[in-house]
């Protein structure tokens, strides 16, 4: 397995909550209703009553970029857009809700894979 290029110790450290920041994100709250919101180190950590979402998006001369994880699920996201609009808007509560909706399908997608494949090596 390759080496990580960040360390888990640095990651948390950059994840931990440090100051409590109600959200009045409009897109947040499109995934599930949050149980709080706080700043990491240049990070948005939103509690969910199930789950915690890693964030971070912004808005420069007409260009838009989002960027979530979801830390439990290791799995994130990261939207780069030239304009404002619904794609930036809706793209990352629209891929974590498919997600969610097809996360079994997709787990069980990986198992038939690690026995049809059980000499691959899979990164994580």
């Amino acid at each position: 397995m390759g080496k990580d290029v960040i360390s888990k110790e640095m990651l948390s450290q950059l994840y931990t909550p440090s100051v409590k920041a109600p959200s009045k994100n409009r897109n947040y709250g499109r995934m599930h209703r949050l149980s709080n919101s706080y700043y990491g180190l240049g990070w948005r950590v939103l509690h969910y009553p199930d789950d915690t979402l890693i964030y971070h998006g912004g808005y420069v001369n007409g260009y838009r970029s989002e960027v979530a994880v979801n830390p439990k699920e290791k799995i994130a996201v990261c939207i780069l857009a030239n304009a404002p609009g619904e794609l930036a808007d809706n793209g990352i509560p629209l891929f974590f809700s498919l997600y969610e909706s097809k996360r079994d399908s997709i787990r069980a997608w990986e198992e038939a894979q690690k026995e049809l494949y059980p000499k691959t090596v899979v990164l994580q």
